[in-house]
């Protein structure tokens, strides 16, 4: 339309209207044409100008750089009465003008600006012979003005990559919970951009989830830095390789970006999710069920294995002291691996002449790595005193058992209380903020050559194992007080969150000994263990 007028008050200067209202020169002091009237001229002269471009297919009148608009003004060195031309404004050309409104930044030398000037002459033609048939008396309805494509957003949604920040932020999980999510994010980024939460597809989801499932079980360095497409590559060439499990792929795939979208649609009032429904089905040979050491597999460990003959023989992976107490901690006080391996000197407590450990609970979560293969090691410590937590309020108070005391883990926490130790297990390095990650490697081909190859077993089967002992006398509710589990697993058929078990500290510790000394192996000897605990300062 400004083009049109623009054109209409040059003509002006030359010619006389044919319009016989509009016989004086446009803008002269003889006679002042109405708006109504320039405007009507002008949509003529830019509908002729239209049809021009389109005929001659030259876009450049509409996508040149700028706009010069010009007015007529009294001139002020003329004679009385004398108009000239000024200029009024330089205004970028109409296609620029197009994308600034719609939030697109587009070079001046794209190609793609020639098809797109096109496009809008096309809809501009268009539009001119809705106008015309309009005047001609037609019934002509005005559209609706388009919204713009990219209108500028005053609470714009952050990407994957800024909601996993606000997650972080919010949630403040666990450093494993970050990595494996920063991981498994990046995936999906190396394969569909760092989109904005509320622009994640779910047919993006859905071919993440396909992908993933093809992935190796395992990955060695080789593998480091690989796109998601090279991974499944090097995995196809290798069939024999097992994959991730279901459970796997759902948890880290869907799972991951499901949890950023989820913290988005709290945030940002997004109003579904994209990862809803796209779990891979879980078959019953799909998930493995741990089982219990039995009672030849403790006595091929405490009795045969080199770890605990006199005198012991461990290699350098193995920890020393923790390869020695890690296992028996998790035979009697049912700790979970990390639980155990996280430990602080000041974790062992006493209350009324009773010692016991002060646990911080970790997700049930088997970390066990047996047979995953080469993954690369942590470049040294990290966050060296960092302790995971289950939820706000997840510790518990375990006694310690007597065969402990008796094969002489309290003159071992004096030692290294004494020697200004933070970590009862100073041997373990940190990898991804896990004590034991590193360990549970070497934990998994000592229990293949010394105890079980059997793949239901692993170092959680200590934790069934004491579940099962403590099944023989000690009650359902002091079960679930001493591994760590929710009133909600059903003790005495109290109800989920029940609010009297958020209130004071629990048990007494005397009565939590009382059940745990209960716990007990028969026909297991481990009366040689003081011997052979004297190796470990």
């Amino acid at each position: 339309m400004a083009r049109g007028l623009q054109r209409a008050l040059q003509t002006g200067r030359k010619l006389r209207l044919s319009d016989p209202e509009m016989q004086e020169p446009l803008g002269s002091d003889a006679t002042d044409p109405s708006l109504d009237r320039v405007r009507a001229v002008a949509r003529q002269m830019d509908a002729q100008t239209n049809a021009e471009m389109l005929e001659t297919r030259s876009t450049w009148p509409l996508d040149r750089s700028t706009a010069l608009i010009e007015e007529r003004v009294p001139d002020p060195e003329g004679p009385s009465g004398a108009m000239m031309w000024k200029r009024f404004a330089e205004l970028p050309g109409e296609l620029t003008q197009r994308l600034n409104e719609n939030g697109i930044d587009l070079p001046e030398d794209s190609a793609q600006r020639r098809p797109l000037a096109l496009a809008v002459l096309r809809a501009k033609a268009a539009g001119d012979k809705d106008v015309v048939a309009r005047e001609a008396g037609e019934s002509i309805e005005t559209p609706p003005r388009p919204a713009p494509i990219n209108a500028a957003d005053d609470d714009p949604v952050p990407t994957l990559r800024g909601m996993r920040n606000l997650w972080i932020d919010r949630v403040h999980p666990g450093q494993k919970a970050i990595d494996d999510n920063r991981l498994y994010i990046e995936r999906f980024i190396a394969m569909h951009g760092d989109l904005p939460a509320d622009k994640v597809k779910r047919k993006q989801v859905r071919a993440y989830r396909d992908l993933l499932a093809k992935f190796p079980r395992a990955q060695p360095d080789e593998l480091d830095g690989k796109t998601p497409e090279e991974i499944v590559a090097w995995a196809n060439a290798r069939p024999d390789l097992p994959k991730l499990t279901p459970m796997t792929v759902n948890a880290k795939g869907p799972g991951a970006i499901s949890t950023l979208i989820d913290l988005a649609i709290k945030e940002y009032d997004l109003e579904g999710n994209p990862c809803t429904g796209l779990q891979l089905p879980i078959e019953p040979g799909d998930r493995t069920e741990r089982l219990p050491f039995s009672p030849v597999d403790l006595k091929r460990l405490f009795l045969e294995s080199p770890t605990y003959r006199n005198p012991p023989k461990v290699s350098a992976a193995g920890g020393g002291a923790a390869a020695f107490w890690i296992p028996l901690i998790g035979l009697f006080e049912g700790t979970r691996l990390e639980e155990a391996g996280q430990l602080l000197v000041e974790d062992v407590k006493f209350e009324n002449g009773i010692p016991y450990f002060y646990i911080t609970i970790i997700d049930d979560d088997d970390d066990d790595s047996r047979r995953s293969g080469s993954r690369k090691q942590a470049k040294g410590p990290r966050a060296a005193l960092e302790k995971t937590l289950k939820s706000l309020a997840s510790r518990r108070r375990v006694p310690i058992h007597r065969v402990l005391i008796e094969a002489g883990f309290l003159d071992f926490v004096a030692r290294r209380r004494a020697a200004g130790d933070k970590r009862l297990f100073r041997e373990l390095k940190s990898y991804r903020s896990r004590c034991t990650k590193n360990w549970s490697r070497w934990w998994a081909r000592y229990q293949d050559k010394y105890v079980s190859d059997a793949p239901e077993k692993v170092f959680h089967s200590f934790r069934h194992t004491f579940i099962d002992a403590m099944r023989a006398g000690v009650p359902k509710e002091f079960q679930i007080a001493l591994v760590g589990h929710a009133a909600a697993e059903g003790a005495k058929g109290r109800a989920k969150n029940d609010t009297i078990d958020r209130y004071g500290r629990g048990y007494p510790i005397a009565v939590l000994n009382e059940q745990l000394q209960k716990v007990a192996y028969p026909g297991l000897d481990l009366s040689h263990l003081a011997a052979v605990a004297k190796f470990f300062d």
